[in-house]
């Protein structure tokens, strides 16, 4: 799995764009499916798929699962795509941390103390 620089930036971008499509088609908590944008869930759904794809390739488990369950222009879908893209950045954000962790070990296999560590 690829790592960028930004990747968790990328990430909250792309949920953020998301919540905001979820929340325009609401009032007062319903989900108002008339009004729906399709041309803006399409664009987030490509967003979506391309940095899924980028990070984790075709047989990535949440690229999977977000190209077989966020399909159709809906708040639903675009909800379950929300939690597929939260569960994705925390893999990220939980590999870059580990990758921090074994970059921080010596050469006896004993790991650094922190900065604040007196």
């Amino acid at each position: 799995m690829f790592f960028g620089k930004g990747s968790l930036e990328e990430f909250d971008a792309l949920f953020d764009m998301g919540r905001s499509l979820v929340e325009r088609q609401q009032v007062h908590g319903v989900a108002v499916e008339s009004e729906f944008d399709v041309c803006g869930f399409d664009r987030w759904r490509r967003k979506a798929i391309d940095l899924l794809f980028s990070h984790g390739g075709c047989d990535d488990l949440n690229y999977r699962r977000f190209s077989q369950e966020v399909v159709t222009p809906n708040v639903r879908s675009l909800e379950q795509g929300l939690r597929i893209i939260a569960a994705a950045r925390d893999d990220v954000e939980r590999a870059k941390l580990s990758n921090e962790v074994v970059g921080s070990v010596d050469q006896k296999g004993f790991k650094r103390p922190s900065v604040s560590y007196h």
